[in-house]
């Protein structure tokens, strides 16, 4: 993959494991129920296998895990 799509796969799925990350306490706060937690721990899969995609990512791109990281601890968010 080239570095341009795997800096668009990486923005996107971080966008998309940010989003789910934030519902958690939302779920929790508002949780009633089995089905719920069924819920909560497909939300929490889903976040954890984006983290895989990431991470596979930056194994072929270090230096997008490089930018990621400083975006990250200066913005508090991997994206501007």
């Amino acid at each position: 993959m080239d570095k341009e799509l795997a800096q668009m796969v990486v923005m996107t799925a971080a966008r998309a494991r940010i989003g789910l990350g934030d519902l958690v306490p939302i779920m929790k706060e508002h949780s009633d129920g089995e089905k719920d937690e069924q819920i909560k721990h497909a939300v929490a899969s889903a976040v954890y296998e984006i983290g895989i995609v990431i991470d596979r990512i930056f194994e072929q791109h270090p230096d997008l895990g490089q930018e990621y990281e400083a975006r990250r601890s200066k913005y508090r968010r991997p994206y501007y």
